[in-house]
């Protein structure tokens, strides 16, 4: 099977895990989102408009801040939009790692 789709189908699977399994006592109010938060939002309006370039820098900032599992999984679905495929590649590793970790 080819590596482009293959990744997706894992990036998929796995983030479906994440989220099954996320603690929803650490969630924050919505009334007082976190930096790390404010540029998750961000970047993911952006990640759906298709504006990659200037998404990217904002999931990658969130990520920094509070490297959570679906900020991963869209950051490595923003770098395979650009054809950063060992960056994507990369993501994709680390989230599946995590769904692993998370079981």
């Amino acid at each position: 099977m080819r590596l482009r789709k293959l990744v997706p189908i894992c990036a998929v699977a796995a983030g479906s895990l994440l989220v099954c399994t996320a603690d929803p006592a650490a969630a924050q109010p919505a009334d007082r989102a976190t930096p790390a938060e404010d540029f998750f939002q961000r970047g993911n309006a952006l990640l759906e408009a298709k504006d990659y370039a200037k998404a990217c820098p904002l999931l990658a900032e969130s990520f920094r801040l509070d490297p959570a599992g679906g900020t991963v999984q869209n950051l490595a679905i923003c770098y395979e939009a650009q054809g950063r495929w060992a960056s994507a590649y990369a993501k994709f590793v680390d989230l599946r790692d995590r769904s692993s970790r998370a079981q």
